[in-house]
Protein backbone atom coordinates (compact mmCIF):
# COMPACT_ATOMS: atom_id res chain seq x y z
CA UNK A 1 0.00 0.00 0.00
CA UNK A 2 1.04 3.62 -0.59
CA UNK A 3 0.14 4.48 3.00
CA UNK A 4 -1.15 2.49 5.98
CA UNK A 5 -3.79 4.13 8.15
CA UNK A 6 -3.25 1.44 10.79
CA UNK A 7 0.48 2.26 11.01
CA UNK A 8 -0.27 5.99 11.35
CA UNK A 9 -2.73 5.26 14.17
CA UNK A 10 -0.30 2.87 15.90
CA UNK A 11 2.64 5.31 15.68
CA UNK A 12 0.61 8.25 16.98
CA UNK A 13 -0.78 6.13 19.82
CA UNK A 14 2.75 4.98 20.74
CA UNK A 15 4.05 8.56 20.78
CA UNK A 16 1.09 9.73 22.89
CA UNK A 17 1.50 6.90 25.43
CA UNK A 18 5.25 7.57 25.78
CA UNK A 19 4.66 11.31 26.26
CA UNK A 20 1.82 10.73 28.74
CA UNK A 21 3.96 8.35 30.83
CA UNK A 22 6.87 10.83 31.00
CA UNK A 23 4.49 13.70 31.82
CA UNK A 24 2.87 11.71 34.65
CA UNK A 25 6.27 10.76 36.07
CA UNK A 26 7.34 14.42 36.09
CA UNK A 27 4.05 15.56 37.67
CA UNK A 28 4.40 12.94 40.45
CA UNK A 29 7.97 14.01 41.22
CA UNK A 30 7.16 17.72 41.37
CA UNK A 31 3.85 19.28 40.41
CA UNK A 32 5.20 22.90 40.50
CA UNK A 33 8.07 21.84 38.22
CA UNK A 34 5.60 20.24 35.80
CA UNK A 35 3.36 23.33 35.80
CA UNK A 36 6.37 25.57 35.14
CA UNK A 37 7.39 23.32 32.25
CA UNK A 38 3.83 23.26 30.89
CA UNK A 39 3.34 27.04 30.97
CA UNK A 40 6.81 27.86 29.61
CA UNK A 41 6.54 25.38 26.72
CA UNK A 42 3.03 26.53 25.77
CA UNK A 43 4.41 30.06 25.44
CA UNK A 44 7.47 28.67 23.62
CA UNK A 45 5.17 26.93 21.14
CA UNK A 46 3.51 30.24 20.33
CA UNK A 47 6.86 32.00 19.72
CA UNK A 48 7.03 31.54 15.90
CA UNK A 49 3.49 32.91 15.57
CA UNK A 50 4.17 35.77 18.00
CA UNK A 51 7.52 36.58 16.37
CA UNK A 52 6.10 36.98 12.87
CA UNK A 53 3.02 38.89 14.06
CA UNK A 54 5.17 41.22 16.16
CA UNK A 55 7.60 41.73 13.27
CA UNK A 56 4.69 42.49 10.94
CA UNK A 57 3.26 45.10 13.28
CA UNK A 58 6.71 46.63 13.74
CA UNK A 59 7.04 46.90 9.96
CA UNK A 60 3.62 48.55 9.67
CA UNK A 61 4.55 51.04 12.45
CA UNK A 62 7.87 51.74 10.69
CA UNK A 63 6.16 52.37 7.35
CA UNK A 64 3.67 54.70 9.06
CA UNK A 65 6.40 56.64 10.88
CA UNK A 66 8.46 56.89 7.69
CA UNK A 67 5.53 58.27 5.71
CA UNK A 68 4.91 60.92 8.40
CA UNK A 69 8.66 61.51 8.85
CA UNK A 70 8.57 61.56 12.66
CA UNK A 71 8.84 59.07 15.51
CA UNK A 72 5.33 57.93 16.41
CA UNK A 73 3.89 56.46 19.61
CA UNK A 74 3.38 53.20 17.71
CA UNK A 75 7.14 52.99 17.11
CA UNK A 76 7.82 53.52 20.83
CA UNK A 77 5.28 50.83 21.75
CA UNK A 78 6.81 48.35 19.29
CA UNK A 79 10.34 48.96 20.59
CA UNK A 80 9.21 48.20 24.15
CA UNK A 81 7.36 45.11 22.93
CA UNK A 82 10.54 43.88 21.23
CA UNK A 83 12.53 44.42 24.44
CA UNK A 84 9.88 42.43 26.34
CA UNK A 85 9.96 39.73 23.65
CA UNK A 86 13.76 39.36 23.96
CA UNK A 87 13.51 39.05 27.76
CA UNK A 88 10.70 36.48 27.40
CA UNK A 89 12.64 34.35 24.91
CA UNK A 90 15.76 34.44 27.10
CA UNK A 91 13.78 33.28 30.15
CA UNK A 92 12.09 30.48 28.19
CA UNK A 93 15.42 29.21 26.87
CA UNK A 94 16.89 29.16 30.38
CA UNK A 95 13.84 27.31 31.79
CA UNK A 96 13.90 24.77 28.93
CA UNK A 97 17.60 24.01 29.49
CA UNK A 98 16.99 23.16 33.15
CA UNK A 99 15.08 20.00 32.30
CA UNK A 100 16.92 16.71 31.76
CA UNK A 101 16.57 14.03 29.06
CA UNK A 102 13.30 12.49 30.27
CA UNK A 103 11.67 15.86 30.83
CA UNK A 104 12.98 17.31 27.55
CA UNK A 105 10.76 14.90 25.61
CA UNK A 106 7.76 16.21 27.56
CA UNK A 107 8.78 19.81 26.85
CA UNK A 108 9.34 19.08 23.16
CA UNK A 109 5.93 17.43 22.84
CA UNK A 110 4.14 20.42 24.40
CA UNK A 111 5.83 23.11 22.32
CA UNK A 112 5.51 21.13 19.07
CA UNK A 113 1.79 20.56 19.62
CA UNK A 114 1.18 24.25 20.41
CA UNK A 115 3.37 25.39 17.49
CA UNK A 116 1.59 23.15 14.96
CA UNK A 117 -1.95 23.93 16.15
CA UNK A 118 -1.40 27.70 16.47
CA UNK A 119 0.19 27.92 13.01
CA UNK A 120 -2.56 25.75 11.52
CA UNK A 121 -5.45 27.75 13.00
CA UNK A 122 -3.89 31.12 12.11
CA UNK A 123 -3.36 30.13 8.47
CA UNK A 124 -6.66 28.20 8.37
CA UNK A 125 -8.55 31.48 8.73
CA UNK A 126 -6.98 32.79 5.51
CA UNK A 127 -7.66 29.79 3.26
CA UNK A 128 -9.38 26.85 4.99
CA UNK A 129 -9.48 24.43 2.05
CA UNK A 130 -5.85 24.82 0.93
CA UNK A 131 -4.46 24.76 4.48
CA UNK A 132 -6.51 21.64 5.25
CA UNK A 133 -5.18 19.93 2.09
CA UNK A 134 -1.58 20.92 2.90
CA UNK A 135 -1.96 19.64 6.48
CA UNK A 136 -3.28 16.26 5.30
CA UNK A 137 -0.47 15.95 2.75
CA UNK A 138 2.18 16.81 5.36
CA UNK A 139 0.81 14.08 7.63
CA UNK A 140 0.69 11.61 4.75
CA UNK A 141 4.25 12.50 3.69
CA UNK A 142 5.65 11.19 6.98
CA UNK A 143 4.27 7.67 6.47
CA UNK A 144 3.94 7.43 2.70
CA UNK A 145 6.14 5.14 0.58
CA UNK A 146 9.35 7.03 -0.28
CA UNK A 147 8.85 6.72 -4.05
CA UNK A 148 5.63 8.75 -3.76
CA UNK A 149 7.02 11.56 -1.59
CA UNK A 150 8.11 13.65 -4.58
CA UNK A 151 4.53 13.62 -5.93
CA UNK A 152 3.19 14.70 -2.55
CA UNK A 153 5.68 17.57 -2.40
CA UNK A 154 4.79 18.72 -5.91
CA UNK A 155 1.15 19.05 -4.81
CA UNK A 156 2.18 20.79 -1.56
CA UNK A 157 4.40 23.21 -3.52
CA UNK A 158 1.56 24.09 -5.90
CA UNK A 159 -0.73 24.81 -2.92
CA UNK A 160 1.98 26.94 -1.30
CA UNK A 161 2.53 28.94 -4.51
CA UNK A 162 -1.23 29.49 -4.80
CA UNK A 163 -1.44 30.79 -1.22
CA UNK A 164 1.69 32.91 -1.69
CA UNK A 165 0.13 34.51 -4.75
CA UNK A 166 -3.10 35.20 -2.81
CA UNK A 167 -1.18 36.88 0.02
CA UNK A 168 0.86 39.04 -2.38
CA UNK A 169 -2.30 40.14 -4.20
CA UNK A 170 -3.95 40.96 -0.85
CA UNK A 171 -0.97 43.20 0.02
CA UNK A 172 -0.90 44.93 -3.39
CA UNK A 173 -4.66 45.62 -3.39
CA UNK A 174 -4.67 46.89 0.23
CA UNK A 175 -6.80 44.04 1.55
CA UNK A 176 -4.20 43.49 4.31
CA UNK A 177 -1.25 45.55 5.54
CA UNK A 178 2.32 44.85 4.41
CA UNK A 179 3.24 43.65 7.90
CA UNK A 180 0.30 41.25 8.16
CA UNK A 181 1.02 39.93 4.67
CA UNK A 182 4.68 39.27 5.43
CA UNK A 183 3.71 37.59 8.73
CA UNK A 184 1.39 35.23 6.80
CA UNK A 185 4.04 34.52 4.17
CA UNK A 186 6.67 33.85 6.85
CA UNK A 187 4.42 31.36 8.66
CA UNK A 188 3.61 29.74 5.32
CA UNK A 189 7.30 29.35 4.44
CA UNK A 190 7.96 27.58 7.76
CA UNK A 191 6.32 24.51 6.18
CA UNK A 192 8.90 23.74 3.44
CA UNK A 193 11.86 25.17 5.38
CA UNK A 194 11.15 23.04 8.47
CA UNK A 195 10.72 19.92 6.35
CA UNK A 196 13.99 20.65 4.55
CA UNK A 197 15.89 21.10 7.82
CA UNK A 198 14.42 17.91 9.31
CA UNK A 199 15.03 15.86 6.18
CA UNK A 200 18.59 16.91 5.38
CA UNK A 201 20.11 18.20 8.62
CA UNK A 202 18.33 16.43 11.49
CA UNK A 203 17.26 12.99 10.24
CA UNK A 204 18.50 10.69 7.55
CA UNK A 205 15.09 9.54 6.25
Amino acid sequence: MIISINKIEADIKLLWQAWKKNAKDLAKKSLPSFLLLLISQIIFGFLPYLTFILSGRFLDALIGARSLMFWTQSMTDMVWMFIGWIILVSCLILITRIYSKLNSSVARGIRWFVFLTSTFFFLFQTSPILIFIISLLLIAEIWIVKSYRSIVWIIISLCLFWLLSDFLHAIVYHQITVGTGLALISLLLIIPVRQYIDRYFVSHG
